[in-house]
């Protein structure tokens, strides 16, 4: 939130509760520089919608400003989408320049703790960043663009059901011994792929 800005709001959440549910006028939420300690869900809304974080160069994921970090595990609440920092359950939607963070870590049991839970259709993310151990982004459902951005992890940590999701020029750094991916994709009827292209892969400290 920004003081000197009508009709800001000082956390992410209130800023999406205060978009028109029945509106089918596209709809934005900025978020300003800082760091939000704070579970966002953004609800199915009859509009698209697009996020956008703060950066000084919105060509690149290095110079975002503005992140949104929590802790949930599995062990903590009852699925995979509870435990994510962002729940992004509004199909047509776009984010810019957002970290979005889970620094719960990791225990060997329902251990679960995603950063994304992109679970509907026509999401795009361009220039964000996605820091999580296990299972950071649930690319679940439709179709999915992944586009010049940092997705961090260690155990499965690109993963979900039905989604066809391309990533494009992906930094993809490990932080320990894990799989990357994890497709639901376990028959010839499932309609999921996961497209990685142009992208690095690599470790990094944890």
């Amino acid at each position: 939130a920004d003081p000197f800005t009508p009709g800001s709001f000082p956390t992410v959440q209130e800023g999406v509760n205060a978009l028109s549910p029945s509106t089918t006028t596209p709809q934005v939420l900025f978020i300003y520089p800082g760091t939000y300690v704070e579970q966002v869900y953004i609800p199915a809304l009859k509009s698209n919608l697009t996020v956008q974080g703060w950066t000084p160069d919105a060509r690149s994921y290095e110079g975002n400003a503005a992140t949104i970090t929590f802790n949930l595990a599995l062990l903590n609440v009852s699925n995979d989408d509870e435990t994510a920092t962002v729940r992004q359950w509004n199909p047509n939607t776009k984010f810019y320049n957002l970290n979005i963070a889970n620094t719960f870590g990791h225990v060997s049991t329902n251990g679960q703790n995603l950063a994304l839970s992109a679970h509907t259709t026509n999401q795009g993310y361009y220039g964000v960043q996605l820091w999580g151990y296990q299972d950071t982004l649930l690319a679940n459902t439709g179709n999915q663009l992944y586009a010049k951005s940092l997705i961090v992890g260690a155990i499965d940590f690109i993963f979900g059901q039905t989604a066809t999701a391309w990533l494009d020029n992906i930094d993809i750094r490990t932080i320990a011994t894990g799989c990357v991916t994890a497709s639901g994709r376990a028959s010839a009827t499932n309609p999921s792929w996961y497209v990685i292209n142009n992208s690095t892969v690599d470790g990094i400290n944890s």
